[in-house]
């Protein structure tokens, strides 16, 4: 895999084996999804232990295992209610206690950062 063209998230697993974003497809769950799934079917029991994400030729990186309860994604679109301009952001996070810590990024390049309540975002994370 060619990391400099690569756009999407890596998560490096508690087996040493990686698992990344694949383009979705229609009617079916999104790899963070799946990835999720796994993650709580698993036995024994499998983790995050690394969550990176590429996009505009940058590489983000959330706080390591041993500081976090769990991990965040998401997409978020915005739109300007009177510059007319659609955006799209796509997000990865760590979980402390009950805040997920957010670093965005946009399509252009733009980095954000997001401090939001676990409440009413928990079907991001990796938390049950």
């Amino acid at each position: 895999m060619n990391i400099s063209s690569f756009r999407g998230w890596i998560a490096n697993l508690s087996n040493g084996t990686t698992a990344q974003e694949a383009p979705p497809r229609p009617g079916e769950r999104t790899s963070w999804q799946l990835l999720l799934s796994v993650l709580r079917d698993s036995n024994p029991k499998l983790s995050i232990v690394r969550l990176r994400l590429f996009r505009a030729g940058l590489q983000l990186v959330t706080l390591p295992e041993k500081q976090v309860d769990g991990y965040f994604h998401a997409y978020e679109s915005t739109k300007s209610l009177f510059g007319g301009q659609d955006g799209l952001k796509q997000g990865i996070g760590s979980v402390v206690g009950d805040k997920i810590y957010i670093i965005w990024i946009s399509n252009d390049g733009f980095i954000y950062q997001d401090i939001r309540p676990l409440s009413g975002n928990k079907t991001h994370t990796t938390l049950a």
